[in-house]
């Protein structure tokens, strides 16, 4: 058994709602669409693919200005959702959930002193965070040759030039 993940992105989806499940089981069918063109090598996996697949809307978000107020704060995905290009999402949540303990557990926290240890947290991991989200949007749009910067042309493409 293969686990086989491919990433389409919507153009312009980003921030508009997703109308339907989160997680659904598709035809391949379905997927196949997104591919038509590539090389025969990709071609080839796409049809070993069981006549059903899995798919799964990923759900990001931008930047966001502050991560919480006096005695509430949040972490992970809650705090920065962001796509798979950088394979960060998992360890980001467990960076804010280690650093929040520490912090919680530090001698000088104190009922009364809570929303500094909070302001402390925000100060340390937010902008981090949302340096994280923006690398992730970066590096899928240069996947996808979707950047900004991308002209049409596949770099191979620039030497028949």
């Amino acid at each position: 058994m293969i686990n086989f993940l491919t990433f389409y992105t919507v153009p312009d989806g980003e921030g508009m709602p997703f109308p339907g499940k989160w997680v659904k089981d598709a035809p391949k069918e379905e997927a196949l669409v997104h591919y038509v063109g590539w090389e025969p090598d990709v071609q080839e996996i796409l049809q070993a693919l069981e006549p059903t697949v899995l798919c799964w809307a990923v759900h990001v978000m931008g930047s966001i200005p502050f991560a919480g107020h006096e005695h509430v704060t949040i972490i992970g995905d809650a705090m920065h959702a962001m796509t798979l290009h950088v394979s960060a999402g998992t360890g980001q949540a467990m960076e804010d959930a280690c650093m929040l303990g520490h912090l919680l557990v530090h001698d000088l926290t104190m009922r009364d002193t809570v929303p500094a240890t909070m302001q402390i947290y925000e100060d340390r991991r937010l902008a981090f965070a949302n340096a994280v989200i923006a690398a992730a949007c970066k590096t899928g749009l240069m996947y996808e040759f979707n950047g900004p910067e991308y002209n049409g042309m596949l770099p191979m493409d620039a030497d028949a030039l």
